[in-house]
């Protein structure tokens, strides 16, 4: 299984009013191969420490656990705590997409909404009979400086209702992570699954960002501000994509 990651951030052109042009970036399906997460050493980005004052310690195997996840030789998502994904060095494209909007930012804009997940895609096998978790990441796109109220779906694309998903936490919130990162811009997703006793062959679900119940935005938007809904944009792809396989 390839580690992929995908990423859409949305930027609003400010100008004397909260209107005008909306652009797209969308780094795509990328492989990992990132050698910066070996020697990470914040202090040589030239930032203010402030701006990761708000997360975790790095833990002491961060390096080496995380090289060894891009690299597919770790492949348990399960493992991974707020010590591990909250930082941005977890994500691939932090580097060479995400750092510039703190080492370069442009006063003429303002990220509203946006957003990555991590991995694209992941392979599981399951016996007639059992159940497994698994997880993927996701994140505010780098630069936004608002809160996203974010309802995760899934649509089963391939099989039978002999295997099915149940997302433990659909609805949350993410939080900016611009100027500073806050202690809830990224989130873990853990899906459980589990299969019959008549299940066979294989099996394909998609995970999508959808609106969150009304009852859930209007409490959030009461007590974060700025909120918008996350599903604000889409991007046309799956956050994530499980197949699943009978053995």
């Amino acid at each position: 299984m390839k580690v992929k990651y995908f990423f859409v951030l949305i930027t609003l052109i400010l100008a004397l009013v909260f209107s005008g042009c909306v652009s797209q970036e969308q780094a795509g399906n990328e492989t990992v191969q990132n050698e910066a997460v070996k020697t990470i050493q914040r202090p040589l980005y030239g930032l203010p420490q402030g701006v990761f004052l708000n997360l975790p310690e790095f833990p002491q195997d961060f390096n080496k656990i995380v090289f060894l996840y891009q690299s597919n030789e770790f492949s348990d998502e399960l493992f991974f705590s707020e010590k591990y994904y909250l930082q941005p060095e977890f994500y691939p494209s932090f580097a060479p997409s995400g750092l510039s909007k703190w080492l370069y930012p442009d006063a003429g804009y303002w990220a509203a909404y946006g957003y990555g997940s991590y991995p694209l895609k992941k392979t599981i096998q399951l016996k007639r009979g059992e159940k497994k978790s698994v997880a993927f990441f996701m994140h505010s796109g780098y630069g936004v400086q608002s809160w996203q109220g974010v309802s995760i779906t899934a649509q089963q694309t391939l099989g039978a209702e002999s295997v099915a998903t149940e997302i433990a936490e659909p609805d949350f919130l993410l939080g900016p992570n611009f100027p500073k990162f806050s202690s809830s811009w990224a989130k873990k997703v853990v899906v459980k699954v589990s299969a019959d006793e008549n299940a066979s062959g294989e099996h394909s679900f998609m995970f999508t960002v959808a609106r969150p119940p009304s009852a859930l935005k209007e409490e959030w938007s009461n007590v974060r501000s700025p909120y918008f809904d996350a599903a604000t944009v889409q991007s046309g792809k799956p956050l994530y994509e499980l197949i699943v396989q009978i053995i």
